[in-house]
């Protein structure tokens, strides 16, 4: 019998009495679109949504009860109840990840703190992921296969006994990387309008465009939260935003109100879906200063960033890559690496807690044209 396949029957035999003593959770990194793989591991939490419109849970039990099944689904509430009440200091929690349509376990912890709701995770690319554990993370050289995407909660308990085995495997193998918990962010505080405005101006935002810039954001706001709150069927349920519509009600009035003139915009333009030139368009690829990639609105944009990368291989000298879903922007240099964030419901002068990543004075003040 081969080392290997002992270690196996010992890792199963660990497992079945573990199973008796510790409680088995699992925990989606986000998906395709939203992928909070590297957020978790690296500040050792898991976090759920959505913690916007109620808070804390343990505060507000009776308003997420009232409105399950409304603002809060069958689901969200079970997780949320399971996540805040159920979970245990010890208990083991798989962190499972989508590629394609296979599912893999990305890495797996120990929960080492009770619940809290923090304010600093509550923009998380525009999602409210307030819910938090703290997690000490062991993550495996290579992610281990699951089993194909199914249509599994954000956050369940485990049963699967086999999904529990590779786990305990993983632990009891020791080749893994682990992540204690460190110090988290501190929150950043939301920025008043004319605090923007006045910051803009300084990075060379023309006078007559300033209050333009203003009000157009306010009117984006109305607009989304038309969108989040109002857009329904009869029945009541959201209705689809297109790609087409934020990219035309959203992106291009804001860039317009920055000082972009028409023939210096470009929209579907070899696949990109917006293109920024510094002068007026005359087919030269050296002359475009912005790529921007647009998703529909509520889209997450993770995929979106290596889309815009690769688009950026055709204009050599353009250095500012923008991905946004008309909410939420990122700014990225050629590379990928993100530079700065702006959520235009939720200005910050920095990222919400990324220590490195500028704000909303950052990337408007990157779309100011020169």
């Amino acid at each position: 019998m081969n080392v290997e396949k002992v270690k196996r029957m010992k890792c199963k035999d660990r497992s079945e009495r573990m199973e008796k003593d510790k409680q088995y959770w699992q925990v989606a990194a986000g998906s395709a679109e939203r992928d909070y793989s590297e957020l978790f591991i690296k500040y050792g939490i898991m976090l759920i949504g959505t913690g916007k419109v109620f808070g804390d849970f343990t505060k507000n039990e009776r308003l997420y009860k009232k409105h399950r099944g409304k603002e809060v689904s069958k689901s969200d509430f079970r997780a949320i109840t399971d996540f805040t009440k159920n979970v245990r200091k010890g208990d083991i929690v798989v962190l499972r990840k989508a590629r394609g349509k296979s599912m893999y376990l990305w890495a797996v912890g120990k929960v080492v703190g009770d619940y809290e709701f923090l304010d600093v995770f509550g923009d998380v690319g525009g999602w409210g992921l307030q819910h938090t554990r703290r997690v000490e993370w062991h993550q495996p050289k290579h992610s281990i296969y699951l089993s194909k995407t199914a249509n599994t909660p954000t956050f369940t308990r485990l049963n699967r006994l086999e999904t529990i085995n590779r786990a305990n495997y993983v632990i009891a193998g020791g080749n893994y990387k682990t992540q204690k918990p460190g110090k988290l962010p501190k929150p950043q505080k939301i920025m008043p309008d004319e605090t923007l405005r006045m910051e803009l101006r300084k990075k060379g935002l023309k006078k007559e465009y300033a209050m333009k810039l203003t009000n157009e954001i306010n009117k984006n706001r109305k607009l989304i939260n038309w969108y989040h709150y109002e857009c329904k069927n009869i029945e009541g349920k959201p209705l689809p935003i297109s790609e087409h519509e934020t990219r035309t009600f959203l992106v291009i009035p804001l860039l317009e109100s920055l000082g972009w003139k028409e023939p210096n915009i470009k929209i579907e333009l070899n696949q990109v879906d917006v293109a920024l030139f510094e002068k007026e368009y005359q087919g030269k690829k050296n002359d475009c200063k912005v790529l921007i990639e647009t998703k529909r609105l509520n889209a997450g944009l993770s995929a979106a960033s290596s889309q815009v990368k690769d688009y950026a291989k055709k204009y050599p000298q353009c250095k500012k890559l923008i991905v946004t879903n008309g909410e939420c922007y990122i700014l990225m240099n050629r590379k990928g690496k993100e530079k700065a964030y702006f959520n235009i419901l939720k200005p910050r002068l920095h990222h919400p807690f990324e220590k490195n990543v500028g704000g909303a004075v950052n990337l408007l003040g990157s779309l100011i044209p020169k």
